[in-house]
């Protein structure tokens, strides 16, 4: 049975992101699990000493689970998927794959480990590299040989990365359990978790409360199964590991990544609005409304899904109001979450 070692912490900051308080994330649901999109399994220690580096382990892995998706789905442009492929980003699996030590150094991990909030305010500066392009555990003989000095040519890669990508986190837990809250939140993006190790650790299903309570480790908490368990990725085998419902998981964040889009210079392919849209609907034609919206500069968020959730609402509701479209007590009730006769009018005459 292979130790667990201290390597994680949190010292979150006044100017971070808090779920329920001022934030730029919206919740939008993705998938129930993410179970289909995980990345390819990895070590944190090889066999002679142990990285620490498991909160930038565990972001990465949430950040490569969220490319999975994407690709799975269809959902990066042809530019970002070029860049990803052409730079050595993808591994033999066809799965984004990120050096951990190229982001550890700049997020100033120690031997003692890091705080979940240094991976996260790092990476989105910093961007990130592909593991097979600079040193990793499977071949440093110490620790101090994950820590060498970055060439210039990779931090420039990492930057060029951020061309493509937009990191963003919030916190969804700060100090106060809270299951449900989590079994929410994981179905936008997986939730990356500081927690005390209980004993057993290393087995399929870990139950129980840790007496000290102390944080230790970080994971990746990718799906929940109400009221019964979270699904759990770890760094240490079983790496696909289960945590009981009131494991003590007092911390978690989430990290989003987005595609950056160039804003369209010609108007997208003409598209006549005869539908009845609403909040929640999954569709075609409410990806023609996500274009339509984007291209008058209503829609902010960087990929059109198809699903109406809170930024469709939001673009709806933006362009409801600019063009009165309704009375002021009508547009209030409304709220953006219906897409009716006149503002379908307002679509068609402005994409005419």
């Amino acid at each position: 049975m292979e130790p667990i070692y201290k390597g994680a912490w949190v010292e979150p900051k006044a100017t971070d992101w808090v779920l329920g308080a001022e934030s730029a994330i919206p919740f939008e649901k993705r998938v129930d699990a993410w179970s289909h999109y995980l990345p390819t399994h990895e070590r944190q220690r090889n066999d002679l000493f142990d990285s620490n580096m498991c909160v930038t382990y565990a972001g990465l892995n949430s950040l490569e689970t969220q490319i999975v998706y994407l690709m799975s789905n269809d959902l990066l442009p042809t530019t970002a998927a070029d860049f990803l492929r052409d730079n050595g980003y993808l591994d033999e699996n066809n799965r984004p794959n990120f050096n951990e030590a190229f982001c550890a150094k700049q997020n100033g991990t120690t031997i003692q480990g890091n705080h979940l909030g240094a991976f996260w305010d790092s990476v989105r500066k910093t961007g990130v590299i592909p593991q097979s392009r600079w040193v990793d555990i499977k071949s440093a003989q110490k620790w101090e040989d994950l820590m060498v000095e970055i060439p210039q040519e990779l931090l420039d890669l990492g930057k060029e990365f951020l061309k493509h990508f937009d990191i963003a986190y919030e916190w969804t837990l700060l100090g106060t359990p809270n299951a449900n809250v989590m079994a929410k939140e994981v179905q936008h993006a997986p939730l990356h978790i500081a927690a005390p190790v209980c004993s057993p650790w290393n087995v399929d299903t870990v139950i129980g409360l840790c007496p000290d309570q102390r944080l230790a480790h970080a994971t990746l908490i990718y799906g929940a199964v109400s009221p019964e368990f979270f699904m759990d990725l770890d760094h240490y085998s079983p790496y696909e590991k289960k945590l009981a419902w009131n494991y003590h998981l007092p911390y978690a964040i989430k990290g989003i990544i987005r595609v950056r889009i160039v804003a369209p210079t010609e108007k997208p392919p003409a598209h006549v609005f005869t539908q009845h849209l609403k909040i929640f609907q999954i569709s075609p034609e409410v990806r023609h409304l996500q274009l339509a919206l984007k291209y008058l500069g209503f829609f902010k968020y960087p990929i059109a899904t198809g699903y109406y959730g809170e930024n469709t609402r939001l673009a709806v509701r933006a362009f409801q109001y600019k063009y009165q479209l309704d009375t002021p007590t009508n547009l209030a009730l409304v709220n953006g979450m219906y897409v009716g006769p006149k503002t379908r009018a307002k679509l068609n005459e402005l994409m005419a």
